[in-house]
């Protein structure tokens, strides 16, 4: 079976701005406990070593709701020990509360901002 594998195998061609060349940063930033150390890690990473990657991803993560950000990272930490099933059933409780704004108002802010107002300037209320 490796002979025939091995014999139709190609080494993937990755491409310069592949998040596989950056695995040690995306390593070393995203370990961190809590989003703000995430963040400040890549901020460092950023003045020791400008990269349009991390400057990208420092932007993105600021203008997401950090409610939101808070609960992704902790439903991918949770699910890294939980079979697919449990974190559909996670993700799908999340959501709802999400939708129901029980956890906080930030999506109803969020559809304002890009979608009613248009000004692009949500105001969260983490």
């Amino acid at each position: 079976a490796s002979t025939i594998l091995d014999a139709y195998t190609q080494i993937p061609q990755l491409k310069q701005q592949s998040a596989y060349h950056r695995l040690d940063v995306i390593d070393r930033c995203f370990s961190k406990r809590a989003v703000e150390e995430i963040i400040s890690a890549l901020d460092t990473e950023a003045t020791q070593e400008p990269d349009d990657w991390i400057s990208t991803t420092i932007r993105a993560l600021n203008k997401a709701s950090p409610a939101s950000l808070k609960i992704s990272l902790r439903s991918i930490r949770e699910g890294r020990f939980e079979g697919v099933g449990q974190c559909l059933i996670r993700e799908n409780r999340m959501v709802s509360h999400v939708m129901k704004g029980d956890i906080s108002k930030d999506l109803v802010e969020g559809c304002r901002a890009i979608l009613t107002d248009k000004d692009k300037n949500p105001k969260w209320e983490p």
